[in-house]
């Protein structure tokens, strides 16, 4: 019995079979693509929206780990002072801009510019005290999702 192969590149040009071994030489490049993290610096400030993972049980038993450890990572953006008068959507979009833009390391490789190439974010939901009250009853609470 013949053991089934993988399919393997080929006809690449040159630039393109650069990026290619560029890309698969992994923890030996510069970046990787792990996560970068960005908080508002609140108490309060959540950065990780386990909700959008309980369909996957796996990650059950890491959530308070992805929760504490995102916000321990996070580099702080400073925010403007009247940030939390906002409605929470500009906010977000407020805040996701300043990452991009600001705060968010950029590759520029030999003869080329990564863009996107860390694309892994985990950034702050723009909550309020009051709406991150109201967020950890709704998840941890009596009861609440997790319960």
């Amino acid at each position: 019995m013949s053991k089934a192969r993988v399919k393997e590149p080929y006809n690449m040009s040159p630039r393109i079979k650069w990026l290619y071994d560029y890309y698969y030489s992994g923890a030996k490049r510069k970046w990787n693509n792990e996560f970068s993290s960005f908080s508002t610096g609140t108490d309060w400030d959540v950065l990780y929206d386990e909700s959008n993972y309980y369909i996957v049980p796996e990650v059950y038993s890491f959530l308070n780990t992805f929760n504490l450890s995102f916000n321990q990572a996070a580099v702080v953006v400073d925010t403007p002072e009247d940030f939390y008068d906002w409605p929470l959507v500009e906010r977000k979009a407020w805040f996701l801009k300043e990452v991009m833009v600001n705060h968010l390391p950029k590759e520029i490789l030999p003869g080329d510019l990564i863009a996107g190439g860390r694309f892994n974010l985990q950034t702050s939901m723009c909550l309020s005290k009051k709406e991150a009250d109201q967020r950890a009853q709704d998840l941890y609470g009596k009861k609440g999702l997790r319960n």
